[in-house]
């Protein structure tokens, strides 16, 4: 796919849609040197490209630089309110970064605009649970296994909150299905659970 769109650009250096294919072709290719300055290029040519500033976002987020993954996420809202993955991407960048209360909305708006999915429930338990809603989060959490019950990230963190509710019952009940499950996280959050 790659050569079929660099063909394209060697026509027209301009044809944004080209540019935008390649972009994702190389991001696929976990080749994100090659990807992000296509990526530039389309939000230099279009500074409202959503998809452009979306896709910027996750190669920043990938690679752990989440104020200016946070940055294009915002960008990428603000030019399509209705676009559902810029406010999930957000607000998991957003309690990436610890500011829990910053994600709860944009994480609430994902949920209005999106199909419910297990990771965007887990980050808003997270967010929840650290702004102050336990109850809520726990909730959340159980949803999110609904979806996805091999969910061993969501797992372990229903097992915590829990525990930091003080239902020990629970939280070992939930950290056992974990551990049967074969997670590795098993192993490395035994003793909080002992």
């Amino acid at each position: 796919a790659q050569r079929q769109f660099l063909a394209c650009l060697r026509l027209n250096p301009e044809f944004s849609q080209a540019i935008m294919g390649a972009a994702r072709a190389y991001h696929a290719d976990h080749q994100n040197d090659k990807a992000k300055p296509l990526l530039e290029l389309a939000l230099h040519q279009n500074p409202h490209n959503f998809l452009a500033a979306f896709a910027l976002g996750v190669i920043a987020a990938e690679e752990k630089r989440l104020a200016e993954a946070q940055s294009y996420f915002e960008a990428a809202a603000h030019d399509k309110p209705n676009y559902g993955p810029a406010y999930q991407e957000l607000g998991i960048a957003q309690v990436g970064s610890q500011r829990y209360s910053d994600a709860v909305p944009n994480l609430e708006r994902a949920r209005a605009l999106s199909p419910p999915n297990s990771t965007l429930l887990n980050y808003l338990a997270i967010a929840l649970g650290h702004a102050g809603d336990p109850h809520k989060a726990v909730g959340l959490y159980l949803q999110a296994l609904e979806l996805k019950p091999d969910y061993a990230g969501a797992r372990l963190n229903l097992a915590m909150a829990y525990k930091n509710l003080g239902d020990r019952e629970n939280a070992r009940r939930q950290f056992k299905i974990l551990c049967d499950s074969g997670s590795s996280l098993c192993e490395q959050f035994r003793q909080a659970f002992d």
